[in-house]
């Protein structure tokens, strides 16, 4: 049997048996494979108005971020995350649409990641856990409505902020 009798026979069987499926899934007709997820430091790379945003994985690979989260994604730079998505192929480099993300980590310390709101005298983080917030800085008090993330000590019930960063305007 030649070289190209045996490519062929090899595609064809990969093609009736539907293809590879990564982590053991088998797809079903019209079905996607689960997303993945990688995790490292956001970089921006290159300059105005091409500014990238790059994912530094601990291997020290860089996948550039895309997708409807990038805005969000550019505004933490420097911060350890995980992102949810699916790997693309677009040139230059390796690239990921990211569907969802988590904030693990801003200058070593795990903040506290959510929306501004303000009931009657107070602001609070609504997030994965509800904080009333204090000694809160003026630009962070003016921002109600914000996704933001905050890092600093719980005292007396509240977290008080040391720092923030706004993640998206209202």
């Amino acid at each position: 049997m030649s070289v190209w009798t045996k490519a062929l026979s090899c595609l064809v069987t990969f093609a009736l048996a539907g293809g590879c499926v990564s982590s053991g899934q088998s797809l079903q007709s019209g079905a996607q494979p689960g997303p993945d997820t990688l995790a490292g430091r956001i970089e921006l790379t290159g300059s105005v108005p091409t500014v990238a945003v790059t994912l530094i994985l601990g291997s020290g690979e860089a996948v550039e971020l895309r997708g409807p989260l990038l805005a969000e994604l550019r505004s933490l730079g420097g911060a350890s995350v995980r992102v949810i998505g699916r790997r693309t192929a677009r040139s230059p480099r390796p690239g990921f649409e990211a569907s969802a993300y988590e904030v693990l980590s801003i200058d070593g310390q795990r903040p506290n990641v959510g929306v501004l709101v303000r009931r009657g005298e107070f602001v609070w983080l609504e997030g994965t856990d509800t904080l009333r917030l204090s000694v809160i800085p003026p630009l962070l008090a003016t921002r109600i409505g914000a996704k933001a993330w905050v890092v600093g000590p719980r005292v007396d019930g509240a977290l008080q902020v040391q720092s923030f960063g706004v993640i998206r305007e209202p």
